[in-house]
């Protein structure tokens, strides 16, 4: 089994638990994966993954759209 591989699952099954997160805790763990891509390598090789994800995963990712400003 390659070292991507067990990272890959895990990607999918926290996506998985965010997709049914209230709109309000999806932009706070999008918040804390970009903390997290400051830290030790491993965290940034999955939070580079997790953050691919969310970008697609969020309606407004950018906060184009988004009425109150964070």
């Amino acid at each position: 089994m390659k070292k991507a591989e067990p990272r890959a699952l895990a990607v999918d099954f926290i996506m998985e638990v965010v997709r049914v997160m209230e709109l309000r805790d999806q932009i706070e763990f999008a918040k804390y994966v970009v903390k997290m891509s400051q830290g030790k390598a491993n965290l940034r090789l999955l939070a580079v993954d997790l953050i691919m994800n969310l970008v697609t995963l969020l309606k407004d990712p950018l906060g184009v759209n988004s009425l109150n400003e964070e």
